[in-house]
């Protein structure tokens, strides 16, 4: 499964303000896609490597969670944050 899709299927879309909640999602999406891509090349990971490292600790959450603070960081930012994250839970 690409990690695209599997991000996806973690999305719930609501009926309520629908519009809204997608542009929203499509943003979270995004930063998620980014960061994946960017941690694996930092780490040297494959996509399999990394989405074995997310159903450990929650790494496309932890970024869903933290999108508003973390869109106003740049991506160096947010690698730190997610690397502090990970040490937290080990």
């Amino acid at each position: 499964m690409c990690l695209i899709c599997w991000t996806q299927k973690c999305m719930v879309i609501q009926n309520d303000g629908w519009r809204r909640n997608i542009m929203a999602l499509d943003q979270i999406l995004y930063m998620q896609v980014e960061m994946a891509n960017l941690y694996m090349e930092r780490h040297n990971l494959s996509p399999d490597e990394f989405l074995e490292r997310d159903e450990k600790y929650n790494i496309l959450e932890f970024i869903k969670e933290g999108y508003e603070p973390f869109h106003l960081t740049g991506n160096e930012g947010i690698l730190m944050e997610i690397q502090d994250y990970i040490e937290t839970q080990k």
